[in-house]
């Protein structure tokens, strides 16, 4: 199946195999930053979200103990 796909990028639009693969590549990248943006839990975004806000990370920065 990927070979008939392959020669009919090739012939209708004259994709050459480099561009065969950068598509295919783009392809898998974009579907696991979809499943992984859906996957992750509620809990999660929210302790990122408020990552900047939290003073306990601003004191415990710059001392030396």
């Amino acid at each position: 199946m990927l070979r008939n796909i392959k020669l009919y990028l090739e012939s209708e639009w004259g994709i050459s195999i480099y561009d065969s693969i950068s598509l295919i590549l783009f392809a898998f990248v974009f579907v696991f930053a979809l499943t992984y943006a859906f996957g992750i839990s509620k809990r999660h975004v929210d302790e990122m979200e408020n990552l900047p806000f939290n003073d306990q990370n601003d004191l415990d920065y710059g001392k030396k103990e």
